[in-house]
């Protein structure tokens, strides 16, 4: 069981330990409209399944409530590095209690390394379904019709159906109807003609997924594929009400912990770095163990949180690890 409180401090290999527990401060104010129940994407009051979820008041309505916390004494200590840059996470633990770290102290002229905000949870990344089987095909190519996907690109999604190991659950989406009136599905440009792409599946069974999610939760305005590249979003899952963008998801497949890194690179620079958007999110699920993660990851991932003022989940097989921006507590 997760703790709902805000875990602060660094990491070393194979720590993920709390520091201090942050206290409930009131309510800042609803956040969207309350029958939609949006996620806050502030370090508030989290779950136990780490998704980004809102506080709800007594009389019901979402809140944007921040937490008063005090930061650990520890932080980051930067720790001797290599060439590359990369700190020595191989040494002592990166928690050092009675130390400056990676302070001004002891590196004149570099800001100081701020603690990550930090939650753990329970939710594990996508695991495949499998490849379409035989008796999902009648269903899916009458959807597909339905949607009026011309006949060579039916074909073309039923190939790469039968050969993904997320092509059951994507069919079963599919055939369901649940997604069909959802902007930017059907589209030519949109979520569903990704299937026909060769490698695509995956990223459109996790755009499925998290979709699925936010609906069961009641959530309305839900919309895939928003990219604004002059603005610097590029939006796989997105929440809109009355015009405006109150939620946006970017989402991640990697491979591996060591392709964390890379990942939130990328969606600080080009995908989450606009504005616009009321709450974002970058949603990595990770082929790995929590156990891999280690300082570098964090600190790439702190950084992107903070330049993006974004929160990053990262989704492993047995677990997942929340990171916030260093202004979600006060």
């Amino acid at each position: 069981m997760a703790d709902d409180g805000i875990h602060m401090g660094g990491s070393s290999n194979n720590d993920l330990g709390a520091v201090s527990r942050a206290e409930d401060s009131v309510p800042d104010g609803p956040i969207g409209k309350a029958e939609n129940h949006l996620p806050s994407g502030r370090a508030n009051h989290m779950s136990d399944d780490s998704t980004p979820t809102e506080v709800v008041s007594n009389d019901g309505v979402p809140g944007g409530a921040g937490h008063h916390a005090t930061p650990s004494t520890g932080g980051f200590n930067d720790g001797p590095e290599t060439p590359g840059g990369v700190s020595d996470v191989d040494g002592p633990s990166s928690i050092d209690e009675g130390s400056t770290g990676g302070g001004p102290e002891n590196n004149p002229g570099k800001p100081e390394q701020q603690p990550a905000i930090m939650l753990e949870g329970n939710r594990t990344g996508q695991q495949p379904s499998g490849p379409m089987t035989p008796e999902q095909e009648a269903a899916l190519t009458a959807a597909l019709k339905d949607a009026k996907v011309p006949p060579v690109d039916q074909g073309r999604m039923v190939t790469q159906l039968k050969k993904s190991e997320y092509g059951a659950a994507v069919a079963e989406y599919i055939s369901s109807g649940r997604f069909a009136d959802l902007p930017m599905f059907k589209d030519r440009e949109g979520l569903l003609f990704q299937v026909k792409q060769n490698g695509m599946i995956p990223a459109v069974h996790q755009a499925m997924e998290h979709a699925a999610e936010l609906q069961d939760k009641g959530i309305k305005g839900i919309e895939f594929e928003l990219k604004l590249p002059g603005d610097r979003l590029d939006l796989d899952v997105l929440v809109r009400i009355d015009g405006r963008i109150e939620y946006g998801a970017q989402l991640k497949d990697v491979d591996s912990v060591a392709g964390i890194s890379s990942a939130v690179k990328k969606i600080a620079a080009k995908q989450l770095a606009g504005s616009g958007v009321g709450v974002k999110a970058g949603i990595l699920d990770i082929k790995g163990f929590k156990s891999e993660l280690t300082e570098r990851e964090i600190r790439s991932v702190q950084r992107a949180a903070d330049r993006t003022n974004a929160s990053f989940e990262l989704k492993f097989d047995d677990g997942s690890v929340t990171i916030y921006p260093t202004n979600s507590v006060e």
